[in-house]
């Protein structure tokens, strides 16, 4: 949010967020219609392509923030392990991008993960009384009408 956000002319000085659904980068490598992250994002299964020269310039000065969402929904075992090959190289070929994946409990295999040096949280539930401070800590426009 904070990117888009941004006047377009001053995005450029900030990391791009790149978001990898994970369920839709493996079926189109399942497909052969990509290899790696920089293929899907160039042709692969989305609304709008990067062009792989320019995306990978900027993971090489690590001006992206990497959102590899939902690990768990790539059920294949074989090809969720692929995938998992994949980050971890993704990790040791961009080493300054920041990353982040997410995985529901099941499927996820944390030790493949700590042995290449990621940081593990598990997050939980917030309550009610969690989810109106904050909303009201953030003060969302839309907090108004969360809270009637």
């Amino acid at each position: 949010m904070n990117w888009a956000e941004k006047e377009p002319s001053d995005r450029a000085y900030f990391p791009i967020p790149l978001l990898i659904e994970l369920r839709i980068c493996a079926r189109d490598k399942n497909e052969n219609k990509c290899d790696n992250f920089l293929e899907f994002f160039h042709q692969g299964n989305l609304f709008c392509h990067l062009n792989q020269l320019s995306l990978e310039s900027q993971l090489k000065k690590g001006q992206a923030i990497a959102l590899f969402d939902g690990l768990d929904e790539v059920f294949d075992p074989k090809l969720r392990e692929e995938i998992v090959t994949d980050i971890k190289r993704f990790s040791i070929d961009y080493p300054e991008v920041k990353m982040i994946l997410t995985s529901r409990w099941l499927g996820y295999k944390a030790e493949e993960f700590i042995n290449a040096d990621f940081e593990h949280f598990m997050l939980q539930d917030l309550d009610q009384d969690q989810i109106n401070d904050f909303i009201q800590r953030r003060n969302w426009p839309f907090s108004e009408t969360l809270r009637r």
